[in-house]
Parts: C-alpha cells; structure tokens; sequence
C-alpha cells in the first residue's frame, strides 16, 4: 500500500488532508501521513475512523490488516490481534488500544487531526 502524501501551503490548525472518501473502503483501510504521523483511515458500519496507523501490540502497521465488515473488526496482519474497528477498542489483549484521532469530510475530502 502506497502512503498518500499532499503538500498543501497554509496552516490548517493540526488538520491534514488525507484520501478521498471514496478511496476508503469497508474493505480497504487507506494509510497516509500528516504532520509527520503516520495515520490510518477505515471505514467501518458505514462511517469513516481515523487512527495511528501503529498496533498497540508492537507499533507496526495496520494498513494491509483484515477489515471484517460483519464483525466490525480490524485484525493486526502482524500478530493477528483484534481491533473493535468503530472505537479502536483490542479484543485479543484490553490493555491494547488503537489510539483515534478526530476525523472530518469536507468536499470529499478525508481531514485528520493527529494529537
């Protein structure tokens, strides 16, 4: 998977511009970079979550894991850890967690603001 990276002049105030909404797919989560973190984007029960594209298991990413629609899960392809894909919640080990990151559209446009 090729990291998305958009060079825009301007201060966004920590927003960065991420893939084109319909670039992300339930079944396709879309990694890019913005301020210099790397970010993951997946769409989960029809809406868009953005998160540290970095498995709290070993820092490793996420962008080529398993989206389970039905399950509304992420799977780490590295260890195989579960993710609850709507709020980054692991399954496979509680002290686990992906960390979010607020997410906003605006023409068709996916915006992350990366803490």
């Amino acid at each position: 998977m090729e990291l998305v990276q958009i060079q825009l002049p301007g201060d966004f105030g920590g927003w960065y511009p991420g893939p084109r909404v319909d670039e992300v797919t339930a079944e396709k989560p879309v990694a890019f970079e913005g301020g210099g973190v790397k970010i993951l984007v997946l769409r989960v029960t029809g809406a868009l979550r953005a998160f540290r594209n970095a498995c709290a298991h070993v820092g490793l990413p996420l962008e080529r894991g398993t989206c389970d629609t039905e399950a509304g899960t992420l799977t780490c392809p590295w260890h195989g850890f579960r993710f609850n894909a709507d709020t980054g919640k692991c399954l496979s080990a509680p002290q686990c967690q992906l960390e979010p990151f607020p997410l906003r559209v605006t023409t068709g446009i996916v915006w992350v603001k990366p803490s």
